[in-house]
Parts: structure tokens; sequence; C-alpha cells
């Protein structure tokens, strides 16, 4: 079926990105809430309360700043493993912003490299 075939196609691409242990903005998520997962650590995720708004009036930006949020540029898929273990993982909950550039403006994505904890 098409799905199958699609998810065939995205598991072999993270399998490569892991041998050549490079992570991209996909597998950065995985990979943060996986790892939480098995530290035993409940990981929510939900998307009726989620949206994804282009903001471009400067109006809205400074609003950002009064908001509940934590906002953040990860620039790299490396830190945003990190931002979204941070989020789970400190005692209070506010919602997390993922400021990006518009992908279509990027020549190059950006990939992280990574270590096992066994290195």
């Amino acid at each position: 079926s098409l799905f199958l075939s699609g998810l065939s196609r995205i598991l072999k691409s993270r399998a490569k990105m892991i041998k050549n242990r490079t992570v991209d903005w996909a597998l950065a998520e995985y990979m943060a809430f996986s790892s939480l997962l098995k530290e035993g650590v409940h990981v929510r995720l939900s998307g009726q309360d989620c949206y994804c708004k282009e903001i471009t009036d400067d109006f809205e930006v400074h609003q950002l700043y009064d908001c509940n949020w934590i906002v953040v540029n990860c620039s790299t898929p490396g830190s945003f493993f990190h931002v979204l273990r941070m989020q789970i993982l400190i005692p209070f909950r506010k919602s997390l912003v993922q400021w990006k550039e518009n992908p279509c403006l990027v020549e190059v994505p950006p990939k992280s490299e990574f270590m096992l904890n066994s290195e």
C-alpha cells in the first residue's frame, strides 16, 4: 500500500542517518522523545492544542515575550533534541514555540552529528 511504502522509505532513511551518525529535524524529535521514554519519563504528544502560525508583524513578535511560552530558535537538529528534552524535564509546563527559518529559504538543511553513549 502507499502508506507502507512511504513508511518503509522513511525508516530506511532513518537507518541510513543513524549509520552515518547524522540527524535531521525529524530524527532529532524522534530521538528526544524515545530517549525520554527509555528513561521512564511520560511523554504526551498532542495535536489538538497545537498550531502553526507564521508571525510576520513586529507587534506579534513583541507579544511573544509576554506569553507563558518557551520560545527557541534552534539552528541545528542537535540543539532541537536538547530543547525538546529540557521542555519535558523541567518541573513546570510552558508551551514550546520553535521559531524557525522558512525551510524554502535555507540552501542546505542543517544536520547534526552524534556519538553513542558507549564511545
